[in-house]
């Protein structure tokens, strides 16, 4: 009863894992020593590559590394294979391979291999574990979906930062053009105003009608600044 009840509540459990490492820990922690089983690995297929979530008491060079060798396991090894039926190769150690899918999206395999206490796996445990495998599936879905919007919330940040970089770059532009132009276009304004009037010594016509010319340019010049600061 105690197994069952582990069983059920880690079964519960397991759309409720938000990355592959919880996900795993739930199985290999939880699971699997309350239904006996010694050897197991969960692999998954992105493109052409597999990658394994977990295993446990298989080496590495015993997983499968391609797509091809993951369907030919989830064709052959579709009920309980016993030992002694099968013949020796690289994947002989499984007794038993479930597809793990979304709907009729594959996204890998659950494979089983020596089990406490008889190494057998009766019908009730296959559909058990076939339920299971629907309850990863969903839990697989979830994790690629929260990765991808931590993904898409990593680009958002760093276009925010590159974004306040360009604030930033705007902001040392728009005091460049007011300190390098619009000073020295205010003295050179002040100046010209102060020959207009007489105020640094007479001045003929010819001359105060080049310095009106002068002084509109600069209340011209003067204008466009203050617009672009304003742009």
């Amino acid at each position: 009863v105690g197994s069952e009840m582990c069983i059920r509540d880690s079964a519960n459990a397991i759309p409720q894992a938000l990355n592959h490492q919880a996900l795993a820990d739930l199985l290999v922690k939880e699971m699997l020593p309350a239904m006996l089983i010694r050897q197991s690995a969960l692999v998954v297929v992105g493109g052409r590559q597999v990658h394994a979530i977990y295993s446990t008491a298989i080496d590495d060079d015993r997983l499968p590394t391609k797509q091809s060798a993951v369907r030919h396991l989830l064709d052959t090894v579709k009920s309980y294979r016993s030992p002694e039926l099968t013949p020796p190769d690289h994947y002989d150690w499984v007794r038993l391979a479930i597809p793990v899918k979304i709907g009729e999206t594959g996204l890998g395999a659950w494979l089983f291999g020596k089990r406490d206490l008889d190494d057998f796996y009766p019908l009730l445990d296959v559909n058990l574990l076939v339920t299971l495998a629907n309850q990863i599936g969903v839990a697989l879905q979830n994790i690629r979906l929260i990765d991808d919007l931590r993904k898409r919330a990593d680009e958002l940040q760093k276009a925010n930062d590159e974004l306040q970089e360009l604030d930033k770059l705007k902001e040392e532009f728009i005091q460049n053009i007011s300190h390098e132009l619009r000073t020295p276009l205010t003295l050179v304004q002040g100046y010209v105003e102060l020959l207009r009037e007489g105020l640094l010594g007479e001045v003929n016509s010819e001359q105060k009608e080049a310095l009106d010319i002068a002084f509109d340019r600069t209340i011209f010049t003067v204008r466009m600044v203050n617009d672009i600061i304003s742009i």
